[in-house]
């Protein structure tokens, strides 16, 4: 027994002697791997990236919402510049006599008298007719409390009907003297600055596009002109105001001719742009 115990500690012996090594090894640190400390600028240029970001997103918000407010803008204008027609088949009859009268008589009338009388002579006429209604943009300014424009019509028409030549030169116009330009207001842009609405649309013999308000317009337009209180004839006035308003359609008689052929529908077309042209009268 003795001598098994012996062997049985020599083995231990000897396997001990073999794995001690491993065993009593001396432990190696873990090799170290640098890690860099994060700098201040950069967690300030990554705030800084989020918050251009964040303003990238919110102005391409800001402009989807302003092309959305836009498009709501002109549907909205759109609408506002609408207009009824009650009256289409009335209308549209007078359409068709002014077109015939436009076309076969007023242009070649007016390819005449631009012919035979010189533009010196034209244009005087224009403007005697032009200062002699001025107290319709005047009372016109003045219902609007255009007070600026209201000066600039008593002063132009006291240059023009003075040294102007009872208007046939209009000299306040000119940079020499002046440089001061018509005020083209009337009272159905009066009624329309007051809130006033057009009511329906209304095309009149010769004279064209028109409407409830500016047909009202219209007759105020007829009591403030002087021309209504000369003691004439009615059929002497009428020939005036058919000189005057034939004077100032001959400079342009050929334009309508050609908004005629450029338009698919020229009685709807010609119904816009008369909306359209008021409105922007108006907001004038």
């Amino acid at each position: 027994m003795k001598l098994f115990r012996i062997i049985v500690m020599a083995i231990s012996l000897m396997a001990a002697g073999l794995w001690s090594p491993a065993w009593s090894a001396p432990t190696q640190p873990l090799p170290k791997i640098p890690i860099n400390p994060i700098d201040n600028d950069m967690i300030y240029l990554a705030q800084q990236k989020s918050v251009v970001d964040d303003a990238v997103d919110k102005d391409k918000k800001a402009q989807e919402d302003l092309w959305e407010d836009e498009d709501v803008l002109s549907e909205d204008d759109e609408e506002e510049l609408t207009i009824a027609d009650p009256l289409y088949y009335f209308n549209k009859g007078i359409w068709h006599f002014n077109d015939v009268a436009y076309l076969y008589v007023g242009e070649p009338a007016a390819r005449g008298y631009n012919k035979i009388l010189p533009e010196t002579i034209r244009g005087g006429v224009t403007n005697f007719f032009s200062n002699w209604y001025t107290p319709v943009r005047l009372v016109s300014c003045l219902l609007q409390a255009k007070w600026t424009e209201a000066g600039t019509e008593g002063g132009r028409f006291l240059i023009n009907t003075t040294f102007g030549i009872l208007g046939f030169a209009d000299l306040a116009k000119e940079d020499e003297w002046t440089g001061w330009k018509v005020a083209d207001e009337d009272i159905g842009q009066v009624l329309g600055a007051w809130g006033i609405g057009h009511g329906f649309y209304l095309v009149l013999p010769l004279i064209g596009p028109s409407s409830a308000r500016d047909g009202v317009g219209r007759i105020g337009n007829t009591f403030l002109d002087p021309l209504t209180y000369i003691d004439i004839k009615w059929y002497e006035r009428l020939a005036i105001v058919g000189y005057r308003e034939f004077a100032n359609y001959a400079p342009n008689a050929g334009e309508y001719k050609k908004f005629k052929e450029m338009s698919l529908d020229p009685y709807t077309a010609m119904r816009n742009a008369y909306i359209q042209y008021r409105a922007r009268k108006v907001a004038e």
